[in-house]
């Protein structure tokens, strides 16, 4: 079990890609890292599968945009 998580709300591809480059780095990984994709007209997905076998990742594609709505 993980001390930490990490929740990040997704829409942009790049800023998805640089996020995840970031927290990649992280000499402790001691986290899990859930990621809410915002119904992106991108394929995130495609991108998160690269970094599956190196961070703890929980993805999450939500099936209408949801926006700025309070969950």
């Amino acid at each position: 079990m993980h001390n930490l998580a990490i929740v990040i709300p997704a829409y942009k591809l790049t800023f998805l890609e640089d996020a995840l480059k970031s927290i990649s780095s992280q000499a402790n990984k001691n986290f899990t890292l859930y990621i809410g994709d915002d119904n992106s007209p991108d394929d995130l997905y495609a991108v998160v599968k690269k970094y599956e076998k190196i961070i703890d990742i929980v993805y999450k594609k939500f099936e209408e945009n949801l926006g700025a709505i309070t969950l």
